[in-house]
């Protein structure tokens, strides 16, 4: 059973917990993370979720993420997640890119950019979560962030920082 901190709206703890899969009461938030991987060459990792996923079943996504843990910080979990989805522990740098609050799903979410210089070929997939990566140029990120095939919540999350890397090239 995975437990959350139950939240108010601008993240304060309320002093209960959530369990995944229950209905979270209204005006009730969790806490979820996800992270940008850039290498320190300039390139940018893209994941193909599990076809297992309730959600978006074998899409290619622009980060590593999910709920934070009860007890958890936003710090811990991005690392956590990022470790247990694609293996990388070497993070050079972690820097927030926004805080986001997404009351359709009762979520809070803190969007990370992480720089790594890991072997571009030790990426390790979490089985239940992941099944591909792919490693992208700039310009190739830019164009998949402008195609049909991303999961259009996550790269308006990700806009503020897409908009700075698109005159970088």
């Amino acid at each position: 059973m995975e437990l959350w901190d139950a939240l108010d709206p601008n993240g304060e703890t309320l002093g209960y917990d959530l369990v995944r899969g229950q209905i979270i009461p209204k005006d009730v938030y969790h806490l979820v993370v996800e992270a940008l991987i850039v290498h320190t060459d300039g390139s940018y990792l893209i994941v193909q979720r599990c076809m297992q996923k309730d959600v978006y079943p074998g899409i290619y996504e622009s980060s590593a993420g999910g709920s934070v843990l009860k007890g958890e910080t936003s710090i811990e979990a991005i690392k956590r997640e990022v470790f247990e989805e694609v293996g990388i522990d070497d993070i050079q740098s972690i820097r927030l890119l926004s805080k986001q609050k997404l009351k359709n799903v009762n979520s809070l979410f803190h969007t990370y950019i992480i720089t790594t210089s890991i072997p571009k070929d030790e990426i390790v997939l979490q089985v239940e979560e992941t099944m591909d990566y792919i490693w992208l140029s700039r310009h190739e990120y830019i164009k998949y962030t402008e195609s049909l095939a991303v999961i259009p919540n996550q790269i308006a999350r990700l806009k503020p920082y897409i908009d700075t890397i698109k005159f970088e090239d």
